[in-house]
């Protein structure tokens, strides 16, 4: 059973204020990085509601399309794990894995 519509529109609505604001960024950044800048482009009550995990999640599906690239990892000293930095690609890159080998 799929998810259900309004949950579907909350992701994409996510989806589509990150790359915007993914975008906008000058060289590599975390998500702890554009967090304010998300949490001030909603501009609703699911500001209030806003986690690290949904913008991670949008993210995730901009590196699955090729929009977004990992560059490297940052060690930070409060935190236990170290933390992905991403930097925004111009032209978005398909998988290689999925071309025909003729």
């Amino acid at each position: 059973m799929g998810d259900a519509k309004w949950i579907r529109k909350r992701r994409e609505r996510m989806y589509r204020i990150v790359k915007r604001i993914a975008k906008k960024q000058e060289g590599p950044f975390t998500v702890k990085d554009i967090r304010p800048a998300v949490s001030k482009a909603l501009f609703s009550h699911e500001r209030w509601l806003l986690t690290s995990n949904r913008i991670t999640g949008a993210i995730n599906r901009l590196v699955r399309e090729g929009n977004l690239q990992i560059t490297g990892r940052e060690e930070r000293a409060e935190g236990r794990f170290p933390v992905n930095m991403y930097s925004w690609m111009d032209s978005p890159q398909k998988n290689q894995g999925t071309e025909s080998q003729s």
